[in-house]
């Protein structure tokens, strides 16, 4: 009996056909397209691109080195410049404290002449100038040095107010009492030269 290969030849030949389909899409695929030659070309492409690619970065170098040149030359004279630079500056602020003196040479007492009489900042400035401790003292001081003496018949006048208190307080009510000018008898101490 002949056996019947008609199964295993359907099967067989669907076999052949899943092969020749799988064939036919790799030789369908791009790369089974390349030739010799279109690899070259291609290889040949890419090498240029990247040849391109290199060219581009080292143009992009000597740039950015000729950039960073101009900017060394640009700072080598600017420090050239520095030194004038500082010459100027120096010329400015002794100007300013010039300036600032000769302002301030004036101007607090423009402003304290401004101010209310009552708040005596004439008074307090000269006070501080002077470095007394009150205006009282600042003005015995500044009486001194204008006229010493004057300063010193002023001196003299206190101390004989200051010995005589009582008797020129008498006087004083019995010129009221009056309406008239009194005698009065008043003591005076010697004076001594060496306490002046």
């Amino acid at each position: 009996m002949i056996p019947d290969y008609g199964t295993t030849l359907t099967d067989m030949a669907k076999r052949l056909g899943a092969i020749s389909r799988g064939i036919n899409t790799i030789a369908d695929h791009p790369a089974m397209q390349l030739t010799p030659d279109c690899l070259g070309a291609r290889i040949e492409a890419v090498a240029e691109s990247s040849r391109r690619s290199d060219h581009d970065r080292i143009k992009q170098a000597q740039t950015d080195m000729d950039h960073a040149t101009r900017d060394l030359r640009s700072l080598t004279a600017k420090a050239r410049t520095a030194g004038e630079q500082r010459q100027q500056l120096f010329q400015v602020a002794g100007g300013c404290v010039l300036a600032g003196i000769f302002l301030w040479s004036f101007l607090p007492g423009t402003i304290a002449r401004t101010m209310p009489e009552s708040w005596h900042w004439p008074e307090r400035i000269a006070t501080r100038m002077v470095g007394a401790p009150s205006i009282w003292d600042a003005g015995a001081r500044m009486m001194q040095a204008g006229d010493p003496q004057a300063w010193n018949a002023l001196l003299h006048a206190a101390d004989i107010q200051r010995d005589n208190r009582e008797a020129i307080e008498a006087c004083k009510k019995s010129a009221t009492t009056s309406q008239q000018p009194v005698r009065c008898t008043v003591r005076i101490r010697a004076e001594n030269k060496a306490e002046r």
